[in-house]
């Protein structure tokens, strides 16, 4: 038996809408006092969007530090690093890292907030090295 493809349908009333990235346990908590706020306090209600843009700014509440600071931390760990100044090479220089079996630490820009915080703040391995999570 064929199944058909749903087609796609644009919902209209979806035009204006935000969605806060603390989708799990946390979203929760964030969610239960906005409704306490609106109901029992009167706090406006509105998506926080600001030219067309998330006024929160994605996901990245957290702290930013320098390379400097990144670098004196590494040191004072004696962690091994290496630093890409080409951003041209970056993905690829990462890319041929992982393949060697290098454990790659991502510190980019300001900490995410979230349980799908990836990017900034990312451990990568190879996942096909069966020595990749030790």
């Amino acid at each position: 038996m064929r199944r058909e493809r749903p087609t796609a349908k644009r919902l209209s009333n979806l035009d204006h809408i935000w969605i806060q990235p603390a989708s799990g346990d946390a979203g929760g908590a964030v969610g239960a006092a906005l409704e306490l706020a609106h109901s029992q306090f009167g706090a406006a209600r509105h998506a926080g969007v600001e030219h067309g843009r998330d006024s929160m700014r994605g996901s990245l509440l957290g702290p930013a530090f320098g390379d400097a600071d990144i670098e004196a931390a590494l040191k004072a760990k004696g962690l091994v690093y290496h630093r890409v100044e080409n951003r041209a090479t970056h993905d690829e220089a990462v890319a041929q890292a992982l393949v060697e079996g290098l454990i790659i630490g991502r510190f980019d820009g300001p900490m995410e907030y979230g349980p799908r915080a990836l990017g900034n703040r990312s451990i990568l391995a190879d996942p096909r090295r069966p020595d990749g999570q030790s």
